[in-house]
């Protein structure tokens, strides 16, 4: 997942986004964003598709696999065509 961290980390600090205010645009904890970059939970297909649209990237651009278990625990994909 490291590849997956780095570019939510990496568009976040080229645009000099901290966590609270991306949290703030995208209407998410920023407890959210922090364990997405962190590795800690893989985030709901929702949640990436609002920081997608907050940050102006498409949601699969943030290389994040589609995990829509609420506990964010599942480290597997459901990709959906």
């Amino acid at each position: 997942m490291t590849h997956r961290i780095c570019t939510l980390r990496l568009i976040r600090a080229a645009r000099n986004i901290t966590q609270v205010d991306l949290a703030a645009a995208a209407d998410v904890a920023p407890e959210t964003i922090s364990r997405a970059e962190n590795g800690v939970k893989v985030p709901q297909r929702r949640t990436v598709e609002k920081l997608a649209n907050a940050l102006g990237w498409e949601p699969a651009d943030l290389g994040f696999p589609f995990n829509d278990d609420p506990s964010g625990k599942s480290g597997s994909s459901s990709h959906r065509p």
